[in-house]
């Protein structure tokens, strides 16, 4: 079986022709049949209500919750992006990267179904695939990963596409090919970004901020004591793992990150 264009989608599980033979995913544990999911998102009947890090106090901090289900308990996952939806974070990051592509879809789609009164938007990373077959409101691009225009030609008009950068070029980079917004860091010590390096410092993140017209958030040993840091550096919010997933009370920690200003 193919489409016009010759991809072949054969039984239940297969390749699904994106309409651009420049992003094919290859879902092989995806069944076949969400293809037409994202032939959905394709023709535009599937608006997702995107978020372009506006509308809010423009001092005010954004947050982005990172998932990653090894720091906690087993089965825990859920229902700490559901206290993270509770508590008001404005983005989740779905970053799961061990899963198949089985699993991160049912695990996405899992996650848009949980309650979320402050309309967050969930990203998955990595894979465009998965986030649009699933629902998701947009995907997250490591360093080097695909162009985000090649993303553009197969998402709807408002899925979001941020990109993790760890350097100016690369935030101004983000900032060419039309990402919604960019991450930068590791701005302080952190072991779980140990491997990218030093820290880049408030200066440099300065720097990445006044570079791009697009929002820029702070990566790496974020929390309440240096968050302000951020922001006067002129961050529009931070990213982070440990803050959201070890900070206690996470309603508390979300009002007083939020509380933060310029």
């Amino acid at each position: 079986m193919s489409c016009s264009r010759g991809c072949r989608r054969h039984g239940q599980y297969g390749m699904i022709c994106y309409k651009s033979h420049s992003l094919q995913a290859h879902l092989l544990e995806i069944p076949a049949c969400l293809g037409h999911r994202i032939v959905h998102h394709l023709d535009g009947r599937a608006c997702l209500g995107g978020i372009r890090l506006e509308g809010r106090e423009e001092d005010l901090m954004r947050l982005y919750y990172i998932t990653d289900r090894k720091q906690l308990r087993d089965d825990e996952l859920l229902a700490v992006i559901g206290r993270a939806l509770s508590a008001g974070v404005d983005l989740v990051q779905i970053r799961e990267k061990d899963l198949t592509a089985h699993e991160l879809f049912e695990l996405t789609k899992a996650a848009m179904r949980l309650p979320n009164p402050e309309s967050a938007k969930i990203l998955v990373n990595a894979r465009a695939d998965v986030a649009l077959a699933a629902g998701a409101h947009g995907v997250h691009l490591p360093a080097h990963s695909m162009p985000v225009a090649e993303i553009r030609r197969v998402s709807p008009p408002r899925f979001l596409v941020a990109v993790s950068c760890h350097s100016v070029g690369e935030v101004r980079a983000a900032a060419s090919e039309a990402a919604d917004f960019a991450v930068f860091g590791p701005v302080f010590e952190t072991a779980s970004k140990a491997s990218y390096g030093p820290p880049q410092g408030l200066d440099k993140l300065a720097q990445a901020c006044r570079a791009v017209p697009i929002p820029v958030l702070a990566l790496g040993g974020l929390g309440l004591a240096n968050a302000a840091d951020c922001l006067a550096a002129g961050a529009a919010g931070i990213a982070g793992i440990s803050v959201f997933q070890r900070g206690g009370d996470l309603d508390a920690v979300t009002a007083a990150l939020r509380a933060t200003r310029r």
